[in-house]
């Protein structure tokens, strides 16, 4: 039976409480993320999405001048944008029940948690590889 551990990504970022969206921006363009936990020491503490990024700028300004958008999101820390109820998995746990929390709760990613430490990430995208390489086997 299949570990999350078998599907989920391994090398994470991650965000300080104190980082500012610019920051969080730029490590989703440049990396092609869409979720980046945020955490303080080992401990997660909540997440954010490019979602939570574009939402935390419209409420906050409507200008679409770049340098000025840049600097607004300087102005916003992760701790103010972050989802902070964040439900998690072990690396332990089933691939079948990351899929179906997944699928039913409608989330982009699962941090995959283990003695309270960020280890990993699941998405969607995870378990699309894995059916990409079943059926090439």
């Amino acid at each position: 039976m299949l570990k999350v551990r078998d599907v989920m990504s391994v090398n994470v970022e991650t965000l300080n409480p104190d980082d500012d969206l610019d920051l969080a921006s730029m490590l989703m363009r440049l990396d092609r993320l869409h979720h980046l936990p945020v955490v303080e020491g080992d401990q997660l503490l909540g997440i954010i999405s490019d979602r939570d990024v574009l939402s935390a700028q419209r409420s906050r300004f409507l200008e679409t001048n770049k340098n000025k958008s840049r600097r607004f999101n300087m102005g916003i820390k992760a701790k103010e944008a972050m989802t902070s109820q964040v439900d998690t998995i072990s690396p332990e746990a089933s691939a079948v029940e990351a899929a179906q929390m997944l699928r039913e709760k409608g989330y982009g990613c699962l941090p995959v948690v283990d003695d309270g430490r960020v280890v990993g990430i699941v998405t969607p995208t995870d378990f699309l590889g894995l059916v990409v390489e079943l059926l090439l086997a």
